[in-house]
């Protein structure tokens, strides 16, 4: 396939790629090191040890470790447990892990250039608060209870829906929550535009929560550039205290 550096599919499948030829080109170097001659006439690798960051199918494992045996890397052999890899050529996989790695970086690099500029996100605090940018949205009034629920609005991740029942179950440990899920919007301190911005929808049984906007964001939902700037202009400044963070923006 030809390469195209603007195609977000063939990125993926070359970030898979390098994850796999790392995890490969890693457990070699260890059979080889003089302080721990394993040998290399056969190299067993757990399959689990493949199941990393964004790789996450078995289908995708099996698939990339036969493209790097077709540029005659070496056999493989899927066991039970292991990947058993024989005939290991150390020179061409290390010219093919330098290759993949310069191509998974000239993706990388040029999405990272295309990739829109984030305007606003929010993060939460232990102390109950919720930072906007720079800003108090909410200064210490959550509550234990309504600060993990925001926690877990942006763990969740982006754009991702989320129903009261999921929120019972995985935050509240099956209670009922009391108060309706747009209510509890208002109280996070989202209203207005900045709810517009942040809850493109928002019910009594599921509400859609988007973190790290930016202007495509703010077009898609019809939100009031002007006034959503206004509405955090009125906000006060966060005075930094590292030991309520409570985790960063996802």
């Amino acid at each position: 396939m030809r390469l195209n550096f603007n195609d977000n599919a063939q990125r993926r499948e070359w970030e898979k790629k390098w994850e796999i030829i790392k995890i490969i080109s890693a457990e070699f170097s260890t059979a080889v090191n003089p302080q721990k001659p394993t040998g290399t006439e056969e190299l067993a690798i757990p399959i689990k040890k493949f199941f990393i960051g964004i790789v996450k199918d078995i289908f995708d494992i099996e698939k990339n470790i036969n493209y790097f045996k077709s540029q005659e890397c070496f056999n493989f052999l899927k066991g039970e447990l292991n990947f058993v890899f024989s005939n290991i050529d150390g020179n061409t996989l290390e010219t093919i892990y330098k290759q993949t790695e310069q191509t998974n970086k000239k993706f990388s690099n040029i999405y990272q250039n295309k990739k829109p500029e984030v305007l606003y996100w929010v993060s939460c605090h232990l102390d109950g608060s919720i930072i906007l940018n720079d800003k108090y949205l909410i200064k210490g009034k959550l509550g234990l209870t309504n600060t993990d629920i925001f926690q877990y609005l942006i763990d969740t991740g982006k754009g991702k829906r989320i129903k009261r029942d999921e929120i019972e179950k995985n935050v509240l440990q099956g209670e009922k929550l009391k108060r309706e899920l747009h209510t509890l919007i208002n109280d996070f301190g989202f209203k207005n535009e900045l709810k517009k911005a942040f809850f493109p929808r928002a019910t009594n049984d599921l509400i859609v929560f988007i973190n790290n906007l930016n202007k495509e964001d703010l077009k898609k939902h019809l939100v009031n550039t002007d006034k959503l700037a206004d509405e955090i202009k009125k906000l006060k400044i966060y005075r930094e205290n590292s030991n309520k963070l409570r985790v960063a923006t996802s």
